[in-house]
């Protein structure tokens, strides 16, 4: 039987190979609107985070905030991205950093709610698991389950920045629609999961050398740890996204077929 092929992925279900190839593949045909809009997005957020800085007053807890802040910018703009140029590149479209940044603009609302509620929902789960282990041996078994559900809450919804962004419906529609698709897609949860683990893997085995690299050459300065964020957002970040962007699109596809997706890319 004849494999049909019209970009990154064939279009049929994905195993873990294809997922990691085609993920490797959408960087490399679009390193412009990924590479290059990670690379500003991140330098910009960092540029940001160090004026801000240097006009309040240093706290360890400020420095955390901010670090966070631009973590969170530079997600939401990569997933509006990312989820762009991904579903066209599995139907074999080029895509601009121009398109994909004015396509994908108007998603960042409902990006920004997704990113508030799963952290709300993640952080705040696991900060009630946290704070039960204080109890003593009692805590411990009743902070058990409220871990695992910070676990499964992180596969669960995974995919939901994809939603937010191919399908446009609002961020708890959003959480709603991942949930079901990691559920209701070849593999399930577990099969997410173990992509989840498999790019956590490697993208812990690319930063911490980098970071490591640029601490040691600089001597552990402020603008080597930047100068590793910046290349670690700018690769990383893109490739990990367009792992998650395949999964949906995997996902959606053995739900419902390739249809949707298909009107959605052109």
């Amino acid at each position: 039987m004849t494999e049909v092929r019209l970009g990154i992925v064939p279009l049929r279900p994905l195993t873990i190979p294809d997922l990691l190839r085609g993920s490797v593949d959408a960087v490399r045909r679009h390193p412009g609107a990924l590479l290059g809009v990670g690379f500003g997005v991140a330098v910009s957020a960092e540029l940001a985070a160090w004026a801000l800085l240097a006009v309040a007053e240093p706290s360890p807890l400020l420095e955390n905030l901010v670090r966070l802040g631009v973590a969170g910018l530079v997600g939401i703009v990569l997933a509006a991205v990312v989820n762009v140029v991904v579903p066209r590149a599995v139907f074999g479209h080029a895509t601009s950093a121009r398109l994909a940044l004015r396509t994908g603009a108007s998603a960042l609302p409902a990006l920004v709610g997704v990113t508030v509620l799963t952290g709300l929902l993640i952080g705040g789960l696991g900060a009630l698991g946290l704070l039960t282990t204080k109890l003593g041996p009692l805590g411990l078994v009743l902070a058990l389950p409220l871990l695992v559900g910070v676990l499964y809450l992180s596969v669960a919804l995974m995919l939901a920045p994809s939603a937010a962004v191919i399908e446009r419906v609002s961020p708890v529609a959003a959480l709603r629609r991942s949930q079901a698709l990691v559920h209701e897609g070849t593999g399930g949860w577990w099969r997410v999961f173990v992509v989840a683990l498999i790019a956590s893997v490697a993208g812990v085995a690319l930063r911490a050398p980098t970071l490591m690299l640029f601490e040691a050459i600089s001597g552990g300065s402020a603008l080597a740890e930047s100068l590793g964020s910046v290349l670690v957002a700018t690769v990383v970040s893109p490739w990990t996204m367009a792992l998650h962007a395949l999964l949906y699109i995997d996902a959606r596809s053995g739900v419902e077929g390739i249809d949707g997706l298909w009107r959605t890319a052109g």
